[in-house]
């Protein structure tokens, strides 16, 4: 017989986790439609043509980058800390693909950054924090010092 009060609850994600993980998996999205879209049209138009591999080559590196991304957004929900910094290096690489496209760089990558800062807050980072040290993330603690 399991009693609800004695088992331990799983804290609530502040919503700064929860709408910075919906927004990054939105601009993963959007931004591996556009550089995959982009560089399917390019391989396209350049078969037999002597920059076929650099096509290739691109859409293989958003095939790479939506993986990694799909990794950190997993990571992000289950609240690993590095998933964090990863979401903010595949915004870059995102805006260096699409850069390397046609210019469309800040368009893709900005619903990612957004998301990768918003979970960079405070509450977020206590939220982040709270797994590491095995404590419920209470809103009104202070945040975890860096210093040990």
């Amino acid at each position: 017989m399991d009693d609800a009060s004695t088992s331990p609850r799983r804290p609530r994600a502040p919503w700064q986790v929860v709408v910075g993980i919906v927004v990054a998996a939105l601009g993963v999205a959007l931004a591996s439609y556009v550089a995959g879209a982009i560089a399917v049209v390019e391989g396209i138009f350049a078969l037999g043509e002597p920059d076929e591999g650099s096509a290739l080559a691109r859409l293989v590196a958003a095939a790479v980058t939506a993986a990694a991304a799909v990794c950190a957004i997993v990571a992000a929900i289950r609240r690993r800390g590095w998933s964090r910094p990863l979401l903010v290096v595949v915004a870059a690489a995102f805006a260096g693909i699409t850069l390397l496209q046609h210019g469309q760089s800040w368009f893709v990558a900005a619903p990612i950054v957004v998301g990768a800062l918003l979970l960079w807050l405070p509450p977020s980072r206590r939220w982040f924090s709270a797994r590491r040290t095995g404590r419920a993330a209470d809103p009104a603690s202070p945040a975890p010092s860096l210093r040990g």
